[in-house]
């Protein structure tokens, strides 16, 4: 059993330093886009469980740098529901947008901290599973440490 316990252990530490993404993926960086710079992405994403397939198929994001440590994000999708059960649908999704802010550059010491406050708009058909059916508020804090 305890030898169960420092593999799951020791798998976890090592699957931390072998993990790496970045935008458009639901997990980002807290660097804000320069400053009157564009970034734009065109992709899709997919989730599968047991009650079928969705996701956004494409969705576009165009981030820019609207001052000195601030991004501005709009995120426009279209969405899909392929249920194992009943319809499938596909049509706008719910838009986002957000404000991506430095609150500490990274020292020798301490990480890049940001926070990103961003409103979704339910702009999809929630009867179709197409949207959330309402607003919604996500505030995350990301920190980025590097070394080396």
């Amino acid at each position: 059993m305890a030898s169960r316990v420092v593999f799951a252990l020791a798998a976890s530490l090592l699957a931390v330093f072998t993990v790496a993404a970045g935008p458009p993926f639901r997990t980002d960086d807290p660097e804000p886009t320069e400053y009157h710079c564009w970034e734009t992405y065109c992709a899709t994403q997919i989730s599968h469980d047991i009650y079928g397939t969705s996701g956004e198929a494409p969705f576009c994001e165009a981030n820019y740098g609207v001052v000195n440590s601030v991004q501005m994000e709009l995120h426009i999708p279209l969405a899909f529901n392929r249920p194992h059960a009943g319809n499938s649908a596909y049509g706008p999704g719910d838009a986002e947008f957000g404000l991506k802010c430095r609150l500490a550059t990274e020292t020798t010491v301490l990480p890049l901290v940001s926070i990103y406050p961003s409103i979704e708009v339910p702009t999809g058909d929630p009867a179709k599973h197409l949207g959330a059916g309402n607003t919604q508020l996500f505030v995350p804090l990301w920190l980025q440490k590097s070394w080396g």
